[in-house]
């Protein structure tokens, strides 16, 4: 769970739910040459310290990396502590025989809290945050399950995959329909699904309108479900690329080519790079689809998640970019349907120009 508001460290076995709130603000001081932010200490029995000194270990810094069962103080302070945001900055761990006091300084302020006595910005780009290594460590520790896939959103929401799945459905069939007059009924030759999971938008969608689906997926325990899945549609597995999206290099021709709640793991020169090779990799009158969540940030900026290390992009980010790619937006409309708890979802459907 990713720490980006204050509350007891007692509380830390809760889970965020996938489709990601707006983010917290705090105001913050500079005091010496220390970054000083909300403190809240939680009193913890030492049954509780193992467990709550391994969540503090998955932030990006390695913090508490040290056993504090055994008594003593430790304060640890990560190098670089102005350059995340919602990031823990320090944690201070002091014990006793019967009871462990934790203090934990949090950097919570996105825009405001730069650390610098002077005054001086140090802001930095959201996509600056991304780190590859760490999204590999949070997908590999998800269960290969729908639940695992969907987080909360699916436990909160039962019906939201069926919801997700007609309106991915609809809308291909519309983009598709407006350009040469297919229906519903014609199916492509081929498609790739990009950040497949373990193939809920194969299975559920893609292999009923396309012969053939290819599957980009980085995480092998997922592209093992792939490789065994059985479709009920008419389509069927093709290649399983088992590589990241900024390293994944086409080499087939494609109708569609498919980006569902993954590009948030891009940067944006990645994602610029990867859609000029998905650009080159369309067959003609092909179709990029992108569908991705909308940042709802209340200064129009995009906005990081450090428990996934992905960020959330606006919508004029997404035209930013793909107009830098050569790529002409020939539709782009809301999903509906979905709770209004969640952030709003958004489908771009691009061609080449």
């Amino acid at each position: 769970m990713p720490l980006t508001s204050i509350e007891p460290l007692t509380s830390l076995s809760s889970h965020a739910t996938r489709n990601r709130p707006a983010p917290c603000q705090s105001r913050c001081s500079h005091v010496g040459s220390h970054l000083v932010a909300d403190i809240v200490r939680s009193r913890l029995h030492l049954a509780d310290l193992d467990q709550s000194v391994f969540i503090l270990t998955q932030s990006r810094q390695g913090l508490c990396s040290r056993n504090t069962r055994h008594g003593g103080h430790q304060i640890c302070n990560p190098p670089d502590v102005c350059s995340g945001h919602g990031r823990i900055l320090a944690v201070e761990v002091s014990s006793s025989p019967f009871e462990v006091s934790i203090a934990v300084i949090r950097y919570l302020d996105r825009t405001n809290c730069l650390g610098m006595a002077s005054g001086e910005s140090t802001s930095q780009p959201e996509d600056s945050h991304i780190s590859h290594a760490d999204t590999l460590i949070y997908w590999n520790a998800v269960a290969a399950t729908p639940n695992g896939m969907l987080g909360d959103m699916l436990r909160m929401y039962p019906q939201i995959s069926r919801i997700d799945l007609r309106g991915s459905l609809n809308f291909l069939t519309e983009i598709r329909g407006r350009a040469d007059g297919s229906t519903e009924r014609d199916l492509l030759d081929r498609s790739v699904d990009c950040g497949a999971g373990i193939g809920r938008v194969t299975a559920g969608f893609l292999s009923k309108v396309c012969r053939i689906v290819d599957a980009v997926e980085p995480v092998e325990k997922f592209a093992k479900v792939l490789r065994e899945m059985l479709l009920t549609g008419e389509g069927r597995v093709g290649e399983v690329y088992v590589v990241v999206l900024q390293d994944w290099i086409p080499v087939e021709k494609y109708d569609v080519i498919w980006n569902q709640w993954c590009l948030g793991h891009l940067t944006d020169d990645e994602l610029q790079q990867f859609l000029l090779r998905c650009k080159a990799a369309l067959k003609e009158g092909g179709w990029i689809v992108v569908k991705e969540n909308m940042s709802t940030n209340t200064e129009g900026k995009d906005m990081f998640d450090e428990e996934d290390s992905s960020v959330t992009r606006t919508h004029e980010k997404f035209q930013t970019l793909f107009q830098n790619a050569g790529l002409l937006m020939a539709k782009t409309e809301l999903q509906t349907g979905f709770p209004k708890k969640l952030l709003p979802v958004r489908f771009y459907g691009l061609q080449s120009h």
